[in-house]
């Protein structure tokens, strides 16, 4: 499934699906800037250690080692990922879907290495009690996602359901039950 924002208003998009994916709305240079900077990171030993709180691990599914997985947060040392960050043409679309202004929440760089274990079914929302009430993650991929790459899976109207953990503040992992599987879509994303 893919989805033009020029047939609809992104807002609609948006509200009808739960998610959208925008071609074209960083340059190729931007892009492979932003590849780069990402390659520079990943060798910035100083940064990568299980002592820092910026830092985050997953298990390789079958030795067990523990892989260096994100950085998170990440514009404070990586200037074109906060360039990305506060993009002009995302804060444009951001706006359109939210009618107002977005603001930033989170920020980080998460590399998905061969091998990681990766993430559960579960929604990036995690609940509070108060704060905040609505928030949405925005991909930008730096290598082509797909089946065998890493790709992240959505499905379609879930979000409209709100928050289905509870609002404790913590990660929940969700039970297949909570979606229907055969509607999810692969977020098969290119570099170009």
């Amino acid at each position: 499934m893919s989805i033009s924002v020029s047939e609809q208003s992104v807002k609609s998009l948006y509200r009808e699906h739960g998610f959208l994916i925008v071609r074209g709305l960083f340059s190729q240079d931007e892009l492979t800037a932003l590849r780069a900077e990402s390659h520079t990171l990943l060798e910035r030993a100083e940064l990568i250690d299980t002592q820092n709180i910026r830092c985050r691990w997953q298990d390789h599914v079958e030795s067990g080692e523990c892989l260096f997985d994100c950085f998170d947060p990440v514009i404070d040392v990586g200037p074109v990922c906060r360039y990305f960050a506060y993009h002009e043409s995302l804060s444009k679309l951001l706006a359109e879907v939210y009618e107002e202004e977005a603001c930033l929440f989170k920020d980080k760089l998460i590399f998905k290495r061969p091998g990681a274990k990766g993430c559960a079914l579960h929604q990036d929302f995690i609940g509070w009690d108060s704060f905040p009430e609505s928030f949405l993650t925005v991909v930008i991929p730096i290598d082509e996602t797909n089946r065998s790459h890493g790709a992240t899976e959505v499905f379609p109207g879930v979000s409209a359901k709100g928050c289905l953990s509870p609002r404790d503040g913590n990660y929940h992992e969700l039970p297949l039950e909570t979606i229907n599987e055969s509607e999810g879509v692969l977020l098969a994303l290119a570099l170009y």
